[in-house]
């Protein structure tokens, strides 16, 4: 897939440039982790144009698949509203269809799988996924079936492609509804439905620990000193506050890095000579790679690496980032199975790039 940009965006991401990501024969890891992607952002093009089809809803363009990739992945870093804005349209596609649902799940695993995904937290809405008429209708129950489907979907994909997974809730004060007290309770009893952790996102000022793309560095300010929290999504705009950011490095805050949706969602401009992230990398910080949104960005997270590799991320460098894993930096085993079979099998693919 080729990356359009504007005239603006030139100046750094060159056609060449381009090309020379997009084509890198990389020797990437197998056994990678992934912390950070949305269940319906990572749903398949041609899921969602047989789903359009079959339920005769409206397609973009002339109605073929070619046209909705078209509309829906983003070529441009313009904003995170201009970024999430197919959502509008396709959210139509699935929500409160509870097959399409598991079925996403499933495919979400295989795909996982083919970018040699050892262990996944995927991040859902489960009012999101249900839809505002149906969640009137059922409620909690309503809410609480979803999230029993999605994990059917990622159990039978584990069981086919051995890819290990669990599930973050994610929730916003405004959705139209405030959504934070039935994820809770959620979170609280959905653990046997492989719930690990909640998502707390939102476009308002008090954006929590899922960092907010625009505002400055207060978000993340907010979501290390206000909510306490372990992990940040994203996070990029720490670098610009030497404070802050020290004290991220001191207690070991986790960024969860998205190379390719940072410049899709405008957060951080093409033109930028250091990103972030390798920023993150030259000072030992604490930080994982992943894909975010793949139905969006158009790419998978073996091209998030390759895109990192562009930077001058070394294998080495690659493989620091899976060592944390395993380090006490961030406990991956706290989140797998309770059998302990399990945790050895995962920690053995992620160990095996260590050698």
């Amino acid at each position: 897939m080729v990356l359009f940009v504007g005239a603006k965006d030139l100046w750094f991401l060159t056609t060449s440039t381009m090309r020379n990501i997009l084509s890198t024969k990389s020797n990437l890891l197998s056994g990678k982790v992934e912390l950070h992607v949305h269940l319906d952002g990572a749903a398949r093009h041609s899921t969602l144009y047989e789903l359009a089809k079959r339920k005769n809803l409206p397609l973009p363009g002339d109605g073929t698949l070619e046209d909705l990739e078209k509309a829906i992945v983003r070529t441009e870093g313009i904003s995170l509203y201009h970024f999430l804005s197919p959502y509008k349209f396709y959210n139509d596609y699935y929500k409160g269809d509870l097959d399409a649902i598991e079925r996403f799940a499933y495919e979400f695993i295989e795909d996982c799988s083919k970018n040699n995904v050892a262990y996944v937290e995927v991040r859902y809405m489960p009012h999101k996924l249900l839809g505002t008429e149906l969640y009137q209708m059922l409620g909690y129950e309503g809410l609480k079936e979803t999230v029993r489907r999605v994990y059917q979907g990622l159990k039978r994909g584990e069981d086919e492609f051995q890819v290990k997974s669990k599930s973050i809730l994610s929730c916003a004060t405004k959705w139209p509804v405030d959504t934070v007290p039935d994820t809770l309770r959620l979170a609280q009893n959905c653990t046997h439905y492989g719930v690990v952790g909640i998502d707390l996102l939102s476009i308002q000022p008090e954006t929590g620990p899922h960092g907010r793309f625009f505002g400055g560095v207060q978000y993340d300010r907010q979501a290390v000193e206000i909510y306490h929290t372990d992990r940040v999504g994203h996070g990029y705009s720490v670098v610009e506050d030497s404070n802050i950011y020290n004290s991220c490095l001191q207690k070991r805050i986790h960024f969860e890095c998205c190379p390719w949706s940072s410049y899709l969602t405008g957060a951080v401009p093409f033109h930028t000579r250091t990103h972030p992230i390798a920023q993150f990398a030259k000072d030992n910080a604490n930080f994982s790679l992943n894909s975010d949104d793949p139905t969006l960005t158009g790419r998978y997270l073996n091209e998030d690496y390759q895109l990192a590799q562009s930077w001058g991320f070394s294998r080495e460098q690659f493989k620091i980032i899976m060592w944390r894993y395993t380090s006490g930096d961030i406990e991956v085993e706290t989140y797998l199975s309770t059998t302990e079979t399990d945790c050895k099998v995962i920690l053995n693919k992620i160990w095996s790039n260590m050698n």
